[in-house]
Formats: structure tokens, sequence, C-alpha cells
């Protein structure tokens, strides 16, 4: 409660405390408090500040963090703003390092920075892993970066870090994707699956395309039915996102979950890929990103393990057989190039005829000119065209099978399933 006149101007600045005695190579953003001219709190974190720092002691960088000199030294960072300024003392010292995590899983596109901390009192700040001198037990499966790994070949392997404050090692694990879109299951599909069922009786689950099939016999029953899979699975490498291909044929699917978990410990129950209805005998395709729920960008949240994927179910026709068909439960990788995630889009395009037979050409009915890109299930671009109106696209040098096809416009990205026989 404050009895001072109503005033909005900004006219003190000040350090949010912590400690400035900051350990060499660390990175963090000084923060900014500001006051008003009778000292009430304007903002706790005031933005637009500029700030610069001793050029001993170290740099200030685009994102306005500061990183510390590797070596001891004593400056100052100033902080200017509307005319304002105040400056706060800092001393870089040699600290304890360790590490926030001693295991990695990595591929050869993404460079993986090792995480080490320096812990001053109860500040923890991220220190530079480029100041550590850091040795391979196998070159062939890892490099090390300027702290960073990246992967090389698929292994398990150690690195070594070694400096004046730090001593520690890291086991590393590379994954490399093979294709931009894979099998959740990859590399086998388990020969035997937990599967718990209300509302049928004797289901089985078999390998299918880039995922499974389920077959069962409907018992009438309707009331909490659902049929889940409880078998636990690290997926491969470093996805950004998992997506299903569902057919449910005949059966009724009212919402399809999973149980995940990445390996720094978060877990979500829920992840729902929709809580509509799945229309019957028809392909259906969802798709749920990692950073719905997590950072997917901090690099020691894999491998994701996916404990259980559940359908809830509605009423089967009793003794009736039921066929659910999901073609692909992929994890999918878009550095990888060729089909990323982002091409999937609600509207269908108009191709036809579909089935096709190898060699023959197909039409596309667009309005105006479209660009439309042909690709493989494992993510390979193998045709790529411009056309307008409703134009005629040939198949020739495909090889039969399941093809993705999308038709870009000014406005719209549609997508089709193509078969090719």
């Amino acid at each position: 409660f404050s009895q001072a006149p109503q005033d909005e101007a900004i006219a003190i600045l000040e350090f949010v405390a912590r400690p400035y005695n900051v350990p060499i190579t660390a990175r963090f953003r000084p923060i900014i408090k500001a006051f008003n001219k009778y000292g009430v709190l304007k903002s706790e974190d005031l933005k637009d500040v500029k700030f610069t720092c001793s050029p001993n002691i170290g740099t200030i960088n685009e994102k306005n963090e500061f990183i510390a000199t590797d070596k001891e030294a004593e400056g100052t960072i100033p902080a200017t703003y509307n005319g304002l300024s105040v400056t706060q003392k800092v001393k870089t010292v040699l600290t304890p390092l360790t590490l926030l995590y001693d295991k990695y899983v990595v591929d050869n596109l993404h460079e993986s920075p090792v995480v080490i901390e320096s812990i001053i009192g109860i500040t923890v700040d991220k220190v530079d892993p480029g100041s550590v001198n850091w040795t391979v037990e196998n070159p062939e499966i890892c490099k090390v970066v300027n702290g960073n790994i990246v992967g090389i070949k698929d292994g398990t392997t150690r690195i070594f870090g070694k400096s004046d404050n730090f001593n520690d090692t890291v086991t590393v694990v590379v994954q490399n994707p093979i294709a931009a879109n894979m099998p959740v299951n990859y590399p086998t599909f388990p020969t035997e699956c937990k599967i718990k069922q209300v509302g049928g009786k004797g289901i089985t689950i078999a390998e299918f395309e880039n995922g499974f099939k389920l077959d069962y016999t409907g018992n009438g029953a309707a009331r909490g039915a659902y049929i889940s899979i409880d078998h636990p699975v690290e997926v491969w490498g470093m996805p950004s996102s998992i997506r299903i291909r569902v057919n449910p044929g005949d059966a009724t699917i009212k919402k399809v979950s999973m149980n995940a978990e990445n390996a720094i410990g978060e877990r979500i129950a829920s992840w729902v890929f929709t809580t509509d209805q799945l229309a019957k005998n028809k392909e259906s395709v969802y798709e749920l990103q990692l950073s719905d729920w997590c950072e997917a960008d901090q690099m020691a949240i894999y491998p994701i393990k996916i404990n259980s994927l559940r359908f809830d179910m509605g009423p089967s026709k009793k003794e009736s057989q039921f066929t659910i068909s999901v073609p692909g439960f992929e994890a999918l990788y878009p550095k990888f190039g060729g089909i990323a995630s982002n091409i999937i889009a609600p509207d269908v395009a108009n191709i036809y005829p579909n089935p096709i037979k190898v060699g023959e050409t197909f039409n596309v009915a667009v309005e105006g000119k479209a660009e439309v890109n042909v690709y493989a299930l494992n993510g390979a671009k193998v045709l790529s065209t411009v056309v307008e109106g409703t134009s005629a696209v040939s198949t020739q040098g495909m090889t039969a099978g399941v093809y993705f096809l999308t038709v870009a416009g000014e406005d719209s990205v549609k997508t089709a399933k193509m078969i090719v026989e």
C-alpha cells in the first residue's frame, strides 16, 4: 500500500539481487527493476534496457545476456534506459563446475550442448561447455565441437571433460534417423504386446506398414469400452513430433491418446491426438508436437518413452469382426528433409484416379496455379511440378507403394495419400 501520488514515469533503475561474483564463462541475463520517483515498483523486469560491460570481464550478446570471460577479472555492467543509468560491479571467479545431465541421446542433425552449471549460494548459472577440454572415447561415433555433441554413427561411447575446475564423464548414445518419418517401434516391432480391452474379445496385434493393425471380436458392451496397448517403447533419436494415421474400419473410436515421458522425468498422462470421433472406414491423420508439453530444444529430454497408446471406444456389435488399421504410428524428424510434419493439412487434394498403375498419369484439380510435390513414406521427394487448372501428372519412374502428395496454392496447402500399384 502506498500513499504516494499516482506516477507511471520511471525514475530509478536497480539491478535485481543475485551474486555478482560470477563463475568464469557463465551466461545469464541481467534483470533491472524500475521504480518511480516515490520508490514505487513499476517493473520487476524492465524491457528495452541496453547493457554494456567492461571488455575484460566478458561480452553482452544479442539476447542481452552477459557472457563471462574465461579468466578471473573485475569490472562493471552498466545499464541504460531512457536517459537513466545504473552500474553493477562484477567479478569473475573460478568455481567448481558440475554436470546437469550425464547421458545424452543425440543424432547427426543437431548440435547438443553439454549442460554444465556452477552454483554460488542459491544461484545456479549455466557455464559455457566450450571452456572445457573434451576427448571422445570412440571418435567414430561422435565428436565434440565447442562443447556441443554431434553424432556421427549409431552407437554408444563416452566423452571426457577436463579443465581447472571440472573433471567428469558423459555417456553419449547416437541414434541417427534414416527417414523423415519412422515407426515409433523402430528398429523392431515387438513380438509381444500387453493389450487391455473392454468392449471386445480375442484382440490381436500385428505389424502393418509403419504401424500396426488390431483384430478383435465385438461383445456388445459400450460402457467404458477401450483398447490400451501397454508396451513401453523408447522412440528412436530426437523426433519433433508423433503422428498417427488410423482407419477404424467399422469400429467406433471416440478418442486417441498416449501416456509419455521424457528422459528428465517429465510426464504427460493423457497426450491427446483427438477428442472427436474418428470417421469410419477412412484414414485420418493426427500429429502431436513434443513442444506441447516439454522443451523440445532441450537435448537432455531424449529419448522420449511412450508407455501406452489408448483408444476410447464406442459400442461394438456382438460377435462381429473388427479391424483397426494404423498404417502409421510414426516419429517425425523434419530436419532429415523430405515430408516434414507441417505438410499435413485438413484439406484433401483432388486427385484421380487413385489408386493408379505404375507409369500412368493422374489428374490434379486446382484453382489457378499450384506446386505439386510427391513424397515416399521414407520422406524422399520423388516428384515436383507446377500445375494450373486440371492437369495430368505422370508417375513415370515411381515404383509401387504409398505416397503423400501436397498441392500448395497461394493461400492453402492440400494433401492426399496416393497409392501406386
